[in-house]
């Protein structure tokens, strides 16, 4: 986008405050990244040792056809999805609490917090 300035085309993994489509600048060394423009997604971290591949495909079914969300990152046992916060919370929760119900591992939101 410009000099210490970027588009995030995924959501990260392991960052914080962040997800795919926000505008982040790094300009400041030694400090937090700073999110200029949020992009309208909400970053859904799952962190577990390892997950059934079953329960993996159908959240990213549910995710993408329920919500018009992506599965952006997987590492072993570790997920990140981007979801269009339009869905809203209330639309959000049930497709994530069932892959809880489902595998007894716990999601949460990475990305509502404030700078």
């Amino acid at each position: 986008v410009g000099e210490h300035t970027y588009e995030l085309l995924s959501s990260p993994g392991l960052a914080l405050n962040m997800a795919r489509g926000d505008i982040i600048c790094t300009a400041i060394p030694d400090q937090h990244v700073e999110v200029v423009r949020r992009g309208g997604n909400f970053c859904i971290h799952v962190y577990a040792d390892e997950l059934p591949q079953d329960a993996v495909d159908t959240l990213e079914s549910e995710v993408q056809t329920l919500l018009g969300g992506t599965l952006d990152g997987r590492y072993k046992g570790n997920l990140t999805l981007a979801v269009p916060a339009s869905n809203g919370f209330e639309a959000i929760r049930p497709v994530f609490d069932r892959f809880r119900e489902a595998t007894g591992v716990q999601w949460y939101y990475a990305n509502i917090y404030q700078n």
